[in-house]
């Protein structure tokens, strides 16, 4: 005879969330995900648009909301429907209390510094809609990084196109002028991709190269959108799917009356996602240049200072001084932080044994790489991957 089993009742949950976005797109698939592995939710979710995400429809009846709370209108929404609700927005809005889950700005901001400065950089700006407070907190953050390493941040005020009073020609101009009276060459952080690729197009419109004089970085990736840009733009992976995923379990404790470990949590993205609108090195020094070139072909493989100095004339002393004095670390370090940023990438994106991460990262055995990968990150890969995939 059969066992039946009792159904299980769905619970009914809306997602207020753009879906125009991959930021929005990816939080939807880390809920799904966390509903796949739990107990079964019908998910109240429509197509919108960036700043537009729909609201339930009038009347609606469920169990919880998961809501990018990012104008009193939603918050009156969310308080007149009295059902719990996780919040995941980065925008702090006076007088709300929602469970919250989002990037940690402290942690792009210093991600998106030590790329550029790894490369050489010591000019920067920063790009975007400022009436929008979240834009301005995460400049609070990039000024404080940068404050740290002696180093000021020009920015530049570009609201989104269908808030723009200004005709197309005079906003173009207008940055232009900015672009060309900035200090080169400089490292532009924007706010997610619309203002980086304008600040290509302004860019090419008056032969200024990027990323040579101008590098551009966005806070966000939106693919397939970073590659209609020429050059492509380069990007800051948050770990949207992870905060959804974390959102939905914030939610299903709620929705089961149980109460938070924690209220308010933040996730630091991992990596950048290297495209040719950061692909160069603010760097004069010919022999520092022909030296990073070859460590960057050379990182994976067995390599010692030997080799590195058998390719260029010059001596240790005068290589390690070069190197700390440009940036701020050895030629072996260097070395070190690239195979450390492979190995992350590799723990984040793929399924691949230890043993061979290890190889490809130019370790000899599995059990060395996890030394030097606990020493500099505070935990093991198995634990990186694990953490990184919540």
């Amino acid at each position: 005879m059969v066992k039946e089993h009792p159904l299980i009742k769905a619970n009914n949950v809306a997602l207020i969330v753009d879906t125009a976005t991959d930021w929005g797109r990816l939080a939807i698939s880390g809920i799904t995900s966390y509903v796949q592995e739990h107990d079964p939710w019908h998910l109240q979710v429509e197509s919108s648009g960036t700043m537009e995400p729909k609201l339930p429809p009038p009347n609606w009846t469920g169990d919880g909301l998961i809501a990018r709370v990012a104008n009193p209108q939603i918050v009156k929404v969310l308080e007149e429907i009295g059902l719990p609700v996780v919040n995941i927005s980065s925008i702090r809005l006076p007088g709300t209390d929602f469970p919250r889950v989002t990037t940690d700005f402290r942690a792009s901001s210093q991600l998106a510094c030590e790329y550029f400065l790894n490369r050489g950089f010591q000019h920067f700006a920063y790009i975007g809609p400022f009436y929008r407070s979240v834009v301005d907190d995460y400049y609070g953050h990039l000024k404080e990084v940068l404050h740290e390493q002696g180093l000021p941040c020009e920015s530049y005020n570009l609201p989104a196109s269908y808030d723009e009073k200004l005709g197309w020609a005079e906003r173009m101009k207008a940055l232009q002028d900015w672009l060309i009276q900035l200090p080169k060459p400089i490292a532009i952080i924007s706010w997610g991709g619309d203002p980086g690729r304008v600040v290509i197009d302004a860019c090419n419109r008056i032969d200024l190269p990027v990323p040579h004089d101008v590098a551009v970085l966005s806070t966000d990736t939106n693919e397939p959108l970073d590659d209609t840009s020429h050059p492509s733009l380069s990007s800051i992976q948050v770990p949207a799917k992870l905060i959804g995923w974390t959102a939905a379990q914030m939610l299903d404790q709620l929705m089961k009356g149980k109460p938070l470990k924690e209220k308010e949590i933040s996730f630091a993205p991992q990596r950048i996602l290297e495209k040719l609108s950061t692909d160069t090195l603010a760097i004069t020094d010919s022999h520092l240049i022909k030296t990073l070139l070859f460590i960057r072909e050379h990182a994976f493989n067995p390599i010692s200072m030997d080799d590195i100095l058998a390719r260029v004339p010059v001596s240790r002393r005068m290589m390690e001084l070069k190197f700390r004095q440009h940036l701020g670390r050895s030629p072996m370090e260097e070395v070190k932080r690239l195979r450390i940023q492979k190995a992350r990438n590799l723990l984040e994106s793929t399924d691949k044994p230890m043993q061979d991460i290890a190889e490809a990262c130019g370790y000899a055995t599995y059990n060395y790489m996890s030394y030097i990968f606990k020493r500099e990150t505070g935990i093991s890969p198995s634990q990186y991957r694990q953490k990184i995939r919540h």
